[in-house]
């Protein structure tokens, strides 16, 4: 018999920083064959865990709100305070892939370590997405990853070519998952 204390679990929450309402046509590739009205919330998250504070996604700011005409209602990292959690705290910053509403504020979590599937940066460099280069907003140290658990109760994430797989948190009543673009799969 252990005499380890299990961890507590995780508490895992989602902030809203953005909405826009727009049409379904205008925001899947191709089009739909109903072109109505689409609702669209923007969030980040927040896993807690005594100590710990994981940022999962970075969101975007008012100025890229503002040239993509976006309902700005908050910085998103700047949200953390809401929790009690202050920015300067989050010790790990999880980036589930590097589009603008997912990792427009990377420099806003200073002491965070910065994960980041290495298979993600490919892509995102590559012509793919026509980028020739990727600034990490002053990033300082960062840990590109392959397929790991990154903390226990956070597994891997993704959806998006090269990106994580699987954000989820565990919770002791209501696992689920996390992260824009991303998919639950039973495991």
């Amino acid at each position: 018999m252990s005499s380890e204390k299990p961890s507590p679990p995780w508490e895992l929450y989602a902030l809203k920083y953005a909405e826009i309402t727009t049409t379904r046509g205008h925001s899947f590739l191709g089009g739909v064959p109903d072109d109505g009205p689409l609702e669209m919330a923007y969030y980040v998250w927040l896993a807690k865990r005594g100590n710990e504070a994981v940022l999962i996604d970075t969101g975007f700011s008012r100025a890229t709100a503002e040239r993509r005409k976006r309902n700005w209602l908050r910085c998103p990292v700047d949200s953390l305070s809401m929790l009690g959690v202050a920015p300067s705290a989050v010790t790990d910053l999880i980036v589930t892939h590097l589009h603008y509403d997912h990792a427009g504020n990377l420099n806003k979590a200073p002491n965070a370590r910065l994960h980041l599937q290495s298979r993600e940066l490919q892509f995102a460099t590559s012509r793919y997405m026509c980028v020739g280069h990727i600034s990490l907003g002053g990033v300082v140290e960062a840990e590109v990853i392959g397929e790991t658990r990154l903390c226990p109760g956070v597994p891997e994430c993704g959806g998006v070519r090269g990106a994580l797989r699987e954000p989820a948190a565990s919770h002791s009543k209501y696992p689920g998952a996390v992260g824009g673009g991303c998919r639950a799969v039973p495991s």
